[in-house]
């Protein structure tokens, strides 16, 4: 319940096999300045300890136990709807936080709570900087956003990172929640864009901290640091590819849809070529052609998916694409990462 002078905030995390971050995790968000938070802690049917383990440690809150591992999108869905706080704090598993976090987040919050905000990410140990927000171009896909040293913001944000996502519980279910088909990948960047379709903007929080393990120092989750080869994986590659497409389709208008699309298809070619005269052309098949399959069979639910975000949306495409770039962010990735090695 909300005590009478602070709001009620819930921390939903869905976790999976998180048993050896459960107890950073949990001794951080258990010891918040901030003095009105619930934690729902959603496990994804971990093969491990992770929910008899976060059975133990849990202060104020509930373990929910998910049936199936329905990933990310629908393990959050699950999480906020056994949710009670005026605000939701989407926050990674893989992560512990600063004493002030949620407590920063709130001060602003309240100060207009019709839109999302947004943690500083530091990589696990500290001692580097990940986000703030991130941007994205006109198909959802992000570029460095700050400098590495994340003192000066170089462009424009659109979404927030999905481990660290602050907004109001009912401005969640408005929009619809996340996209329960992605899985992983870039629902983060769907949840956005249709809060930006409701008029929303996505506001950093730098005074607000999140130390998480699995992010980019650059910025895009799961790319290397400046010595590293750029080393992904057909499925990783898969998801991302699919749900780029499927967030496109549903989120532009009829008028704009299908321009975007070919646009981003082009790109997409160049990328596959690329692949084959590496010698990958299975992992361009595997992750490519697999993504177009999965589309077109699972059209009926994204023009449905479609439907409901059409017809509740106040702002046109022209007013959102205000905070995307034309120019394609791929480019900027390979002329940073180079041809990436597309592992099984």
């Amino acid at each position: 319940m909300q005590n009478n002078t602070t709001p009620l905030v819930s921390i939903v995390t869905t976790a999976y096999k998180n048993e050896k971050f459960n107890e950073r995790y949990f001794n951080t968000v258990n010891k918040q300045s901030y003095p009105n938070i619930e934690v729902i802690f959603v496990d994804n049917l971990s093969p491990d300890n992770t929910a008899l383990d976060a059975k133990e440690r849990i202060k104020k809150g509930k373990v929910v136990e998910s049936p199936t591992n329905s990933g990310c999108a629908d393990g959050n869905n699950l999480g906020v709807l056994n949710a009670t706080g005026k605000y939701i704090f989407l926050l990674g598993p893989d992560t512990w936080v600063d004493k002030e976090c949620v407590g920063k987040l709130v001060a602003e919050a309240e100060k207009d709570d019709n839109q999302i905000y947004t943690s500083k990410q530091m990589t696990y140990d500290g001692k580097e900087f990940i986000s703030c927000g991130i941007s994205a171009d006109l198909f959802g896909y992000p570029a460095r956003t700050y400098s590495r040293d994340g003192k000066k913001q170089l462009k424009k944000i659109f979404y927030a990172d999905g481990s660290s996502v602050f907004m109001k519980r009912e401005n969640y279910l408005k929009v619809g929640m996340m996209d329960e088909a992605t899985f992983l990948f870039a629902e983060d960047v769907d949840l956005s864009w249709k809060a930006r379709m409701l008029g929303m903007s996505v506001i950093p929080v730098p005074e607000s901290i999140v130390y998480h393990f699995s992010g980019g120092a650059i910025g895009i989750g799961g790319y290397p640091g400046s010595k590293e080869k750029y080393v992904t994986n057909c499925r990783r590659r898969f998801l991302a590819e699919r749900n780029i497409i499927r967030n496109i389709l549903k989120n532009y208008s009829i008028l704009n849809v299908w321009w975007v699309l070919l646009y981003y298809l082009s790109i997409n070619l160049v990328e596959i070529a690329a692949l084959v005269l590496t010698g990958q052309a299975l992992s361009a098949f595997n992750s490519y052609f697999k993504a177009y399959i999965w589309n077109i069979r699972n059209i009926k639910d994204t023009i449905k998916k479609r439907k409901e975000i059409q017809r509740i949306r106040t702002a046109s495409d022209w007013e959102v694409m205000r905070s995307m770039y034309f120019f394609p962010h791929k480019v900027l990735a390979f002329l940073e990462l180079g041809i990436p090695k597309v592992t099984k």
